[in-house]
């Protein structure tokens, strides 16, 4: 039974845009017509949107379904812009991360006409027979990421050309030997690929196993045409899967489909604007999802609570990556004047600044900068310098711009210009006195404290400052943090001694854990109190006066010395 409050607007592919043909009540009715649109010769494809009411009011839309028609010419696309193309000198090389990211790059007109990922091009001999024979595409392709490696080669565009098409050939013909092997396996619907993967490894090398199995991969994942379907199927066989190296290859594809624009719009699902999209990114990144109800596609969930798991390298680098081109653009981030714009920037740095750690560190940092140069005039290098020190000023917090500056002074803006940046940290540290020249005096301690203890952590962190700028402006914010905890009486807080042993003895501990302290004066004090209690006579019988019971006694121990080892105290 159909919901009132949906309905399935059926869409056709026109040379290079989708347009509405028709809408249905249902979803099987939907379907059913899928069929006699693809008989028309002038529809390239067709995709069926479920449109619906989300449980906040808000209109919202998701792709169920794609196919394209298969086409052997494709002579209306051609290679996509790039800027730059890291050297490939061997088939490890072209299959590897950064060979797949610039072969992704320059061909992702194509891809995302037939919604293909890279791999599915590369380890699927059909796929990438019909790429190869697109007119001018193979050699439009090949001359761009020529013309950009030929002065590294040390050879003309043409002879790298010529190198790359041998790359290029070699890995159809190894896909299509891989793809001709008797018995090859498929991937069932409920099949593991570790089991696949394994099967493989036991009549072949663990290098040609490997292969083998992306070609089996490559090939289920075709029949898949939208990007929240491979994603899906991408995830479905990651999930529960203990297997290092097969979740390593998986990696590989679920970066390619985040490679797409496309693909990162429909896993964000729908977004009001762009900060709205760039702030999911950002939650992803962080290992949660915001939305609620509908608005999130569910696979969205699913790769939030795995993002962050070991063998997901290369999917965390592009998401990265697709938040950070979005933050350092020039697009507006919401809809309104001047004002409205900034307000939207300044609430994308507090979520970054206020993440479980900064996604994307550096990287990330000079994005956010970058995107200030969407309020500004100026532009070239004299906007680039000016963005630094407009960017930093519009955050409210000294410790904040402390923060960023000292995750820039390891990027290309911190490079290009180390005195604006390095400046702008000294501008700051030299001159204070207390903490209320770090923090506002209107937050909560515990969050003064942290915000001094991250840029403290930031500092700490960054590697091409100068070891004596470095120890010094480390020196000033422990040095004010430890005052401010003295001033603050949080240690004597602490350790009340209406409280028992136990009690003080955690509560000191977690306190010399937490990010709220740098690793200096500031955890002194209260990890000198945490050994005075340690050095008392029969310390663990004290420790554990105010509980009945062995089992009890002997948890609470376990659990206090295994918290003492993550403080690093020698217990």
């Amino acid at each position: 039974m159909a919901r009132q409050d949906e309905r399935f607007e059926i869409q056709v592919y026109l040379t290079d845009h989708w347009v509405t043909e028709t809408y249905a009540r249902t979803e099987q009715e939907a379907r059913r017509s899928v069929g006699d649109l693809l008989t028309n010769t002038g529809f390239g494809g067709v995709r069926i949107l479920r449109e619906y009411t989300a449980r906040n009011g808000a209109d919202a839309a998701q792709v169920i379904f794609t196919q394209m028609k298969e086409q052997t010419k494709v002579d209306r696309i051609g290679a996509s812009p790039i800027d730059s193309a890291p050297m490939c000198r061997s088939s490890a090389d072209l299959l590897g991360a950064t060979g797949r990211q610039t072969f992704g790059r320059v061909l992702r007109a194509y891809l995302d006409r037939f919604v293909l990922t890279q791999t599915e091009v590369l380890y699927n001999p059909r796929e990438a027979k019909k790429a190869m024979e697109a007119d001018g595409l193979a050699m439009a392709c090949v001359s761009k990421v020529a013309a950009l490696q030929a002065k590294e080669a040390g050879i003309t565009p043409q002879q790298r050309s010529n190198q790359i098409f041998d790359l290029l050939n070699a890995a159809q013909e190894r896909a299509q030997a891989a793809a001709s092997r008797p018995g090859l396996p498929t991937l069932e619907a409920n099949a593991r690929f570790a089991t696949v993967l394994a099967s493989l490894k036991r009549v072949a090398s663990a290098d040609e196993g490997a292969f083998l199995a992306m070609v089996v991969l490559a090939r289920d994942l075709s029949a898949t045409r939208s990007w929240l379907g491979k994603l899906e199927r991408l995830l479905t066989l990651i999930e529960g899967e203990s297997d290092g190296d097969a979740v390593r290859l998986i990696d590989q594809v679920v970066a390619d489909v985040l490679g797409s624009v496309d693909g990162v719009r429909d896993l964000l699902g729908r977004q009001q604007n762009l900060a709205g999209a760039i702030l999911a990114l950002v939650d992803l990144l962080d290992g949660k999802v915001e939305a609620k109800g509908e608005d999130a596609p569910e696979v969205a969930r699913t790769l939030a609570a795995r993002v962050n798991a070991p063998g997901l390298a290369e999917t965390r680098a592009a998401l990265l990556e697709a938040a950070c081109r979005q933050l350092r653009g020039r697009g507006d981030l919401v809809r309104g004047e001047r004002d409205q714009q900034i307000l939207a920037w300044k609430r994308i740095g507090q979520r970054l600044l206020r993440a479980t750690s900064f996604p994307g560190g550096s990287r990330m940092a000079e994005a956010l900068v970058l995107g200030y140069l969407r309020f500004q005039e100026q532009g070239g290098d004299i906007g680039r310098k000016a963005v630094i020190g407009n960017a930093l000023a519009a955050l409210d917090s000294p410790a904040d711009r402390v923060r960023i500056a000292a995750l820039l002074c390891d990027t290309e803006l911190g490079d290009q210009f180390p005195e604006a940046v390095r400046g702008r940290i000294d501008d700051i540290l030299w001159p204070a006195k207390s903490m209320n020249d770090l923090t506002p005096a209107s937050l909560a301690p515990p969050d003064r404290m942290k915000q001094v203890a991250a840029a403290w952590r930031a500092v700490k962190s960054a590697e091409r400052v100068p070891d004596r700028s470095r120890e010094k402006w480390m020196e000033i914010m422990d040095r004010l943090l430890a005052a401010f905890i003295d001033q603050s009486q949080i240690v004597e807080r602490l350790d009340d001694h209406a409280a028992s042993l136990r009690i003080r003895a955690t509560r000191l501990v977690q306190f010399c854990a937490s990010d709220a302290v740098t690793e200096g004066r500031a955890a002194d004090v209260a990890r000198q109190r945490v050994i005075g209690h340690l050095r008392q006579p029969n310390f663990d019988q004290h420790f554990v006066a105010d509980l009945s019971g062995d089992a009890d006694r002997a948890k609470a121990l376990r659990d206090f010395y295994a918290l003492l080892r993550r403080a690093r105290f020698e217990a």
